[in-house]
């Protein structure tokens, strides 16, 4: 399925850590003044740095991170960025590969420098050679512009120290005037010094929200502008937990937001008159559309006809940066060129709809539900867009034009999601999108197991996905070659005798799996009047969680579509169940659930349904969770082996 990272990327989203990934998710600002370690006694720095027997978790230490921006009067910004690592490890080298994503003519990106200290003090510093500029979409024109700069730091080794700065520039403002930067005050590494610098026009104020931490954010008057400074330090690594929430999460980890803007109108005014202008058509556009909607009768069958084209006849291209980053190339040059990022299908859609009279309106996702706040308002909380219809008595039909597999007006994410709805007149609204309905979004499954005097089992498989349920599935097996869709239920051991798929291509139909095969020696064969089912009755344990002492962090569940299955497991005439399961309901706030069993005849039957849901479990609850999970452990002690006698 596909999934958008084409655009909207801050430029200062997370600390250096983060640089690993793109510069311009990496605020940590400051220090006016760099100094290299070039300057100071580099074995006494080697000698006297924190040491991994004194971090046994961490691969790295941060040191020092420092960076500063300005923003000036026109928009147009600095940034100045030092980071100094110590590496424990081999997993600490993964600092020393650097990507600076830039837009080529919009920003320039400098290394200022950049060495490594060596465990006997030696200083290896980068050559100007090893720092390459690499086109990542080169062989697509439309985003030939975009660019990173690369540099893997030298000589790495277990208790080397190294050092780089860089500086960016900004030269065409995304937005100008609009600034949101998250702190992290915890990283997955030990924290030294950390400290982050804004400089902004005093016409320019700056908001601010704390989560978690008292730390005091200086202010300082320089006359026609004011700096605010972050001085953080001394903060332990995190060290993960199974299923514990993202850094971003407010409610768990430190953190400091700041941000700008007023209101979320001169986002939507903004970028209602980026996507209009690029809402140009051509004879071809014209022609094709009233060639397809000829015989489409209402506005939802033109609707559909059209989302239709767009999802899975033009190419997605998953570009992160570029001049385009927000405005999209025109409508009439993506169906020429038959592929765009998410901006570009968009843009098409919506001048499809146009043209068939309809009016459509763009709608901006945020890349996270964890950093989206109403109250602070941002262009850079997005890196989605997708189109919507808005309905005579309410609400919207929803179309991502980069989701190929996605039914015609489906829940756009699964999960409801706060987006920025944008009217044709540039006001707009904060809306929610729908999310899955298990009455529609699901999975049901019927097997047929016949099983054999001798312990084989013919196996009859119907497996069906409707709505959302649908998609991830039909993606997979859609770009899955069709020897390898066979081998991938072969290995599981089963011998495939007949597969059949649903329709790949009409996403209005549920998609189904229909299997056919044995499974040898399924049942284990004891004596001549015994079978024995093994493992296939298992209820989550959440072992992963609950095999620790102590739980730092809470527990994160995710949603999940409803999943139904019902097996029929027919058994040789005259035998019998020797220890029938018994029933369960589980209802939690992160998940609802049951299973039956029943005997009758030579017939063992068992059903069973799950849905997921979103939910943190507080430590609180930790301990209370644990005896939970033990009580499951032992039902499925309980039906591991299920025996059947024959009498």
């Amino acid at each position: 399925m596909a999934v958008c990272i084409c655009v909207f990327k801050g430029d200062c989203v997370r600390k250096p850590v983060l640089l690993l990934i793109s510069a311009f998710l990496a605020l940590a600002c400051v220090a006016a003044e760099i100094k290299s370690v070039k300057e100071e006694d580099t074995k006494k720095l080697i000698t006297e740095s924190p040491s991994q027997a004194d971090n046994p978790n961490s691969g790295a230490f941060m040191l020092i991170s420092n960076a500063a921006k300005e923003i000036f009067q026109d928009g147009t910004s600095v940034l100045r960025t030092y980071a100094r690592y110590k590496i424990f490890n081999e997993r600490g080298y993964g600092y020393g590969s650097v990507s600076l994503g830039y837009r080529e003519g919009y920003s320039e990106v400098r290394v200022l420098f950049a060495n490594t200290v060596k465990t006997d003090g030696t200083i290896v510093p980068l050559e100007q050679k090893d720092i390459n500029d690499f086109a990542p979409y080169a062989k697509f024109d439309m985003y030939s512009d975009v660019k990173e700069k690369k540099f893997t730091m030298p000589a790495l080794e277990p208790g080397c120290i190294i050092e780089y700065s860089y500086e960016v520039k900004e030269l065409k403002p995304i937005l100008p005037g609009d600034l949101w930067d998250i702190f992290l005050m915890q990283e997955p590494v030990p924290i030294g010094a950390d400290t982050a610098e804004i400089i902004l026009p005093k016409a320019i104020k700056l908001k601010r929200r704390q989560y978690n931490t008292a730390v005091k954010v200086r202010e300082e008057d320089l006359g026609d502008r004011m700096k605010y400074s972050i001085v953080n330090g001394n903060q332990p690594e995190i060290v993960p937990e199974p299923r514990m929430p993202e850094l971003e999460d407010r409610d768990t980890f430190p953190q400091i937001c700041e941000w700008t803007l007023d209101s979320w109108q001169p986002i939507s005014v903004w970028y209602n008159k980026l996507v209009r202008e690029q809402m140009l058509t051509s004879t071809d556009m014209e022609a094709f559309t009233k060639e397809l909607l000829k015989d489409k009768k209402t506005d939802e069958d033109k609707m559909r006809a059209l989302y239709s084209y767009v999802s899975q006849r033009i190419r997605y291209v998953a570009v992160s940066l570029g001049p385009h980053t927000h405005q999209p190339h025109s409508a009439a040059e993506v169906f020429r060129k038959k592929y765009g990022d998410c901006k570009d299908k968009t843009t098409l859609l919506l001048t499809l709809l146009k043209l068939a009279g309809i009016e459509g309106i763009p709608v901006l996702v945020p890349s996270s539900e964890k950093i989206f706040d109403a109250g602070m308002p941002s262009m850079r909380v997005f890196n989605h867009v997708i189109a919507a219809v808005p309905r005579s008595g309410g609400g919207y039909y929803w179309m991502d034009g980069t989701n190929e597999v996605a039914a015609f007006n489906a829940s756009p994410f699964g999960e409801s999601k706060q987006v920025l709805a944008i009217n044709s007149d540039g006001s707009f609204k904060l809306e929610k999108t729908p999310g899955f309905d298990p009455m529609s979004d699901y999975a049901d499954t019927y097997t047929k197991c016949t099983v054999q005097e001798n312990g084989d089992v013919t196996l009859e498989k119907d497996r069906y996905y409707y709505g959302w349920a649908a998609e991830g599935v039909r993606y997979g097996f859609k770009y899955t070659a069709p020897e390898e869709r066979k081998k991938y239920f072969e290995k599981g051991g089963i011998v495939v005798s007949d597969l059949q798929f649903g329709d790949f291509e009409d996403n209005e139909k549920p998609f189904f799996i229909k299997l056919k095969g044995t499974l040898p020696s399924y049942f284990q064969k004891i004596g001549e009047h015994m079978l024995i089912l093994s493992g296939d009755i298992v209820r989550e344990t959440y072992n992963d969680v609950t095999t620790a002492k102590e739980r730092k962090y809470p527990i994160r569940f995710e949603w999940s579509c409803l999943s139904k299955l019902k097996i029929d497991y027919i058994l040789p005439e005259g035998y019998k169940i020797k220890n029938l399961p018994k029933d369960y309901a589980v209802e939690k706030p992160y998940k609802k659930g049951f299973s039956a069993f029943s005997f009758s005849g030579s017939t063992f039957s068992w059903m069973t349904g799950v849905t997921g849901f979103e939910y943190k479990l507080p430590v609180s609850s930790f301990e209370d969770f644990k005896k939970e999970s033990l009580l499951i452990q032992k039902y499925n002690a309980d039906v591991k082996s299920i025996i059947f006698e024959k009498r």
